[in-house]
């Protein structure tokens, strides 16, 4: 028997695990199979396009595919209905909604701003100043782990450019 945890809003592992671990981002087949697993459990569908929309507004972070799908499916009043598909308009609302209400980690994305190994980064980006990238791999994927960078055929690139 497998067992399975999630904890939303918690990359680092570290408090809860001996070795500091952090959560890998999903894939796009990650999160197809997160789909698929809920509509094997309550039989609600999602529409075609819903999958490819969660991984463009999301790049597979794992809090905001929970965020975005426990929203939809589960505090949606429609989503609620499992004889009602899932929408990508459903996921424009709950996404909608997590930014009204400023869920604990779009806040703390705020205060991660402030981190001098997150400002390290960011701040050369949102300057155009030359940056010696080679100097701050950890930094680079601590922002990429944040949701702050993406990475674009094997290079990392400032997320708010492309959203």
């Amino acid at each position: 028997m497998g067992i399975a945890m999630v904890f939303c809003g918690n990359r680092d592992m570290g408090e809860f695990s001996p070795a500091p671990q952090t959560v890998a981002q999903f894939g796009r087949t990650e999160i197809r199979s997160l789909f698929r697993q809920h509509t094997a459990e309550t039989g609600q569908v999602f529409e075609d396009g819903v999958h490819e929309l969660v991984w463009s507004l999301t790049r597979g972070q794992p809090w905001l595919v929970n965020a975005l799908a426990a929203e939809a499916c589960f505090r949606n009043p429609e989503g609620r209905d499992r004889s009602r598909p899932i929408t990508t308009g459903s996921i424009q609302r709950a996404k909608e909604q997590l930014i009204l209400r400023r869920d604990t980690h779009i806040d703390q994305l705020g205060d991660k701003l402030g981190e001098e190994r997150v400002r390290r980064v960011i701040q050369p980006i949102l300057t155009s100043t030359d940056f010696d990238w080679s100097r701050h791999l950890d930094d680079i994927e601590y922002a990429i782990d944040l949701g702050l960078l993406r990475r674009e055929k094997g290079q990392a690139r400032n997320r708010q450019r492309h959203l």
